[in-house]
């Protein structure tokens, strides 16, 4: 009697030990950062919690590419500092998901700086927005949640893009228009 609850105990610890993403098997890749200077990354097993350091150098879009094996459908949490290096202030931030493998954006994001935080209809896109600005050299934080429906593993991507704010993008317009014509 004893040792079949000692067995059930161990198989409890064990199904509960290996939920989610199986250790050692989580990568992240930047394919617009191929010598790993402006992303840092850490994954911690116990938690299913990725935290991300990155350094934005210019607008535009900036991808993430994540994989790993699952033994169940886990959520990963994802902890994001981005600083501002591109000489531009944002008013805006937007992720966006691949949606392979059935992942959607789930749960409540948040940001130190950005007032807003809104999870698009279809759960494939967060949107960060004001009151807050990041200005040039300024850090800022976001939180998020993606579920990943797979049993056995995924591969999926985030595209992140800065947003500047109107004035920017108009001048940037003007100035294009400027170099068109001549």
């Amino acid at each position: 009697m004893v040792a079949k609850r000692v067995i059930a105990v161990l198989l409890v610890i064990t199904s509960y030990s290996f939920a989610g993403i199986v250790p050692g098997t989580f990568n992240c890749t930047f394919p617009d950062d191929p010598n790993g200077m402006l992303h840092e990354w850490n994954f911690d097993y116990d938690t299913d919690t990725l935290t991300l350091a990155e350094h934005i150098p210019a607008l535009g879009e900036d991808s993430v590419f994540m994989s790993a094996d699952t033994d169940s459908d886990p959520t990963i949490h994802i902890t994001k500092t981005v600083t501002n290096e591109s000489g531009y202030t944002w008013t805006a931030y937007t992720l966006d998901l691949d949606g392979s493998y059935g992942s959607t954006f789930v749960g409540t994001p948040s940001s130190d700086v950005f007032g807003s935080a809104v999870i698009e209809p279809g759960n494939l896109q967060i949107t960060f927005s004001s009151p807050a600005p990041v200005l040039p050299g300024m850090s800022v934080d976001l939180d998020f949640d993606i579920n990943i429906l797979s049993t056995e593993g995924f591969n999926i991507c985030i595209t992140q893009n800065p947003i500047p704010e109107p004035l920017t993008l108009a001048l940037l317009g003007l100035g294009a228009a400027f170099i068109r014509r001549r």
